[in-house]
């Protein structure tokens, strides 16, 4: 759900379809796995249903630990609210992945913040890794020019590490696309 665009759209807190088809997918308990991407803090109000569906992964997108990286990009929640969704969604028992995509400036303690969201997996990504091109996609859109320096992958890669590092067993990690296919089934969802 939401490989594309955000499910948890403005409009759907008026309208309310993807509350509808989690309400659908509540109702087959015994499919393999369904993955809800989102940035939205509206997402909150359905960690009743997420709760309910055994094969649901709520993965968040939360690119930066910095307000001030976000605000310079046009917005979006901040990455404060979008970590306490997190937390909420984790405290629900709802399995959380964090996709850390694209990795942007951050602080020194992201690694860490990420380590004691609740999550339990972390993708990191990459403007060059993850726009399916090697970053001649990126380098047409407005974000290389907000970030001359979009092509460097440093931080990312320095990123990951550092959660390699830290994690313990319990936190799956992953780069990139393949990070991103790492998403555990039904059998492997929920403890």
């Amino acid at each position: 759900m939401s490989t594309v665009t955000d499910p948890y759209q403005p409009a759907e807190s008026r309208y309310r379809v993807t509350r509808a088809l989690l309400g659908i997918f509540a109702r087959f308990p015994d499919l393999d796995v369904l993955c809800v991407q989102t940035r939205s803090p509206l997402a909150a109000r359905d960690l009743d249903l997420m709760a309910s569906i055994p094969y649901l992964w709520l993965s968040v997108t939360v690119e930066t630990d910095e307000p001030e990286v976000c605000r310079r990009l046009g917005g979006g929640p901040s990455p404060a609210v979008r970590l306490e969704l997190v937390r909420d969604a984790a405290g629900a028992g709802i399995p959380v992945q964090i996709t850390v995509s694209p990795c942007l400036q951050h602080s020194p303690g992201f690694a860490s913040t990420l380590l004691e969201s609740g999550a339990r997996r972390i993708v990191v990504d990459t403007f060059v890794d993850g726009d399916g091109s090697q970053g001649r996609r990126t380098a047409r859109s407005k974000l290389a020019a907000a970030h001359p320096d979009w092509r460097n992958t440093t931080a990312a890669r320095e990123l990951y590490r550092t959660l390699v590092r830290d994690a313990g067993p319990e936190i799956g990690l992953g780069w990139s696309e393949e990070g991103f296919c790492g998403v555990p089934g039904r059998t492997a969802g929920r403890t």
